[in-house]
């Protein structure tokens, strides 16, 4: 399952890079629009019936996105990402050789929502992660 997953991700990933997962860039388009009180926002960057995509892409549970620059701080996440709605969980992270940063963002008015109990859950499944990557030849 785990290397069914990794193939799923990788596939994604390759697709974005084509240019075939720009939702998230609609919706930072229109989170700009709105917070800078752009009178008029375009029809592209509104959620509605008639923008399937973006309606889609404004109400997402868990959001993540994998930050690769090495000159990336624990500051930059937190200024380049967040979570897409009040009931939803936003995740950066960046992987370098022997560690893995990341920043978990969730809004604390959200009655849904606990960020403390997501972090639990990340730390759990990493310990997962591991005893699967050292056990899997001995099981």
């Amino acid at each position: 399952m785990l290397e069914r997953a990794c193939k799923s991700h990788s596939h994604r990933i390759a697709e974005a890079r084509k240019g075939r997962g720009v939702d998230r860039h609609l919706f930072a388009l229109h989170q700009c629009a709105r917070e800078n009180n752009i009178g008029s926002i375009p029809s592209l960057l509104q959620a509605s019936d008639k923008n399937a995509l973006l309606q889609k892409a404004s109400c997402w549970d868990l959001s993540t996105s994998h930050v690769t620059s090495p000159n990336c701080s624990k500051l930059d996440h937190g200024i380049a990402f967040h979570p897409v709605g009040l009931d939803s969980i936003g995740i950066v992270y960046s992987m370098y050789g022997t560690r893995i940063d990341f920043t978990i963002m969730y809004d604390a008015r959200s009655e849904l929502v606990s960020g403390k109990h997501f972090l639990e859950t990340v730390f759990h499944s990493f310990y997962d992660l591991v005893y699967l990557i050292t056990e899997q030849p001995k099981l």
